[in-house]
């Protein structure tokens, strides 16, 4: 079973609009999908929006820790807004792992692997 996803699992993902921290295009497009749902649900509220302008200028887990507070407070009372926030992460971290895993095929021969060996790793003849 996976991890929840949490108020500061979001916010964390929020960063990676700002890094290269996503699978390809499908990941920078969920990214901004979770960034603009959360900026449109906490329009008009001028806390969280001067919260959200700071990670844009900072782009540091320490700008985005008032947030966490913001979201794990609005997740405890929008269950709506909650559920369609925790999908967007939920397919974003299913994106990373995916893209992220290496497949180490070697068709009969020798292989060398740095980066997270996996398998039967035979070295020579």
């Amino acid at each position: 079973m996976s991890d929840p996803i949490t108020a500061a699992t979001i916010a964390t993902l929020l960063l990676m609009k700002f890094t290269e921290g996503t699978a390809g295009e499908a990941g920078k497009k969920l990214v901004t999908s979770l960034w603009d749902t959360i900026a449109a649900w906490f329009q008009g509220n001028k806390q969280v929006e001067r919260t959200l302008a700071t990670i844009e200028t900072e782009k540091t887990p320490e700008s985005a820790q008032p947030l966490v507070v913001y979201l794990d407070e609005e997740m405890n009372y929008a269950p709506d807004f909650a559920k369609e926030i925790r999908q967007l992460a939920q397919q974003i971290n299913t994106l990373n792992q995916t893209e992220s895993g290496q497949i180490n095929t070697n068709y009969g021969r020798d292989q060398f692997v740095i980066n997270q060996p996996t398998g039967d790793l035979k070295l020579g003849g």
